[in-house]
């Protein structure tokens, strides 16, 4: 699919960012963790295609040394908030997209760990190779990477995210929102002060997969929050349920595959705004799940 043509898309559906940053507190205290002290024994998560799930990275989840994640370097042994992604054998190829969000000009420190299925190191992804993104149409202020992987070919299983240590407390260079806004307009904005962020063990991440190589697929997948689960959303399930009679379950459910058949038709035809006003349309109606359903098809 064209770039322009994802573009469009995005403009069309016209929503946020899937959670935006949670205002919960962040817990810093990893002495209280039960997990974990080999590698193995770390608990991990189905990466279906395609999946996006947002995590908060504190002490509330299992903690583990850097030195067990890579015994190649000089780790330190101190725990920190770890969560790990388990590869389905049967995928051929997929693109991780992780990003670590800025907030109180502050940021998770990202560190990320490829394995095979014993657990030996493929690849290390360290804070430097993150790039920097301030807030815009594809997503809040932030630092990502894209990462490609072929399981097939490489035997990649487990993907970890961990706390990048030889980089905490350092800072990062940020855009100040005035150059943005000069910059858009084409005009002198007024000199600002240097912009940073301070890199930290705790903070917000999104992890974001598809089999598509295409990185605006990825954002798409990233900004609209697709649902990691691999079949189409029943309706209803993400509302309050509430008494219905079987007649009403059945008409619903035929309201439901028009909708289905109505995008894919648009699809087929290549009119993708077409597309998009049938997802908006049916998600004021009450079946946001539409936009879940057209971005699947395009992920797809």
């Amino acid at each position: 699919m064209k770039l322009k043509s994802l573009v469009t898309i995005v403009a069309a559906l016209t929503v946020s960012a899937c959670s935006g940053i949670p205002e919960n507190e962040l817990n810093t205290d990893f002495n209280n963790s039960a997990c974990c002290s080999q590698l193995n024994a770390l608990p991990t998560t189905q990466l279906p295609i395609p999946f996006h799930q947002q995590v908060i990275m504190d002490g509330h989840l299992p903690t583990l040394s850097s030195s067990l994640l890579n015994q190649n370097t000089q780790a330190s042994r101190q725990r920190f908030p770890t969560i790990a992604y388990q590869i389905s054998n049967t995928t051929e190829s997929l693109s991780l997209l992780i990003r670590s969000y800025i907030k109180d000009d502050a940021l998770f420190a990202p560190s990320v760990y490829v394995f095979d299925k014993q657990w030996q190191l493929l690849g290390h992804y360290n804070a430097n190779d993150f790039t920097y993104h301030p807030t815009s149409m594809q997503g809040l202020e932030r630092i990502e990477v894209s990462i490609s992987l072929m399981p097939q070919r490489d035997n990649a299983q487990y993907v970890v995210v961990s706390t990048d240590s030889t980089k905490l407390d350092s800072t990062i260079s940020r855009i100040h929102p005035e150059e943005l806004y000069s910059e858009s307009q084409q005009i002198i904005g007024n000199k600002q002060l240097p912009l940073t962020a301070t890199l930290s063990s705790v903070g917000v991440i999104d992890v974001t997969a598809s089999k598509s190589t295409n990185n605006a697929v990825l954002t798409l997948l990233a900004e609209l929050g697709v649902s990691s689960n691999n079949e189409p959303d029943t309706l209803g399930s993400k509302q309050v349920s509430q008494p219905s009679t079987q007649a009403v379950e059945t008409n619903q459910k035929a309201q439901w595959l028009n909708i289905q058949k109505d995008i894919d038709q648009a699809l087929n035809n290549n009119d993708i705004k077409q597309a998009a006003f049938i997802a908006n349309q049916a998600a004021e109606q009450g079946m946001p799940e539409a936009k879940g359903y057209l971005l699947k098809q395009l992920a797809e």
